[in-house]
């Protein structure tokens, strides 16, 4: 697991934040570049899903990932007190292998759990009301 985050976490930044744009932008066209036609808005609820399916398949993978490898590091944690005979040998093992955590984070900047796919939405929805306002506080100003 520490391989895999050393080889994926800017990767996984770089797949976040390129998805987190590409869903802003559809949403923002969407919303605010009306065309006629159904094709516009079919296009853009397919790229909406499409952008949020990764997110949600990179996220939900990660987090299941260091979920079981917190579950995995108590379960070893705990052998010393399963297996009282051997508890002072197991314990000095314990202690020189399994010191650090290893998680999968995002760049190294976020640990990567289940509430990140909410904080990433809400992102979005900030975003969105910001430009929103800023578009209504542009048309005012023009009249």
């Amino acid at each position: 697991m520490e391989s895999l985050e050393h080889f994926l976490c800017f990767s996984v930044f770089l797949s976040v934040v390129c998805s987190m744009t590409g869903m802003f932008w559809l949403s923002y066209k969407l919303i605010f570049v009306t065309k006629n036609g159904y094709v516009h808005f079919l296009s853009s609820i397919i790229g909406e899903m499409y952008y949020c399916s990764i997110i949600a398949i990179v996220i939900l993978s990660a987090s299941s990932a260091n979920t079981a490898a917190e579950v995995a590091k108590e379960a070893v944690m705990s052998l010393p007190g399963r297996i009282p005979q051997y508890y002072n040998e197991l314990k000095a093992i314990l202690r020189k292998d399994c010191k650090q955590t290893v998680t999968l984070t995002v760049w190294k900047l976020y640990k990567i759990d289940r509430t990140l796919f909410i904080s990433v939405l809400g992102v979005l929805v900030s975003y969105g009301i910001l430009i929103a306002t800023l578009g209504s506080v542009n048309s005012c100003i023009d009249k």
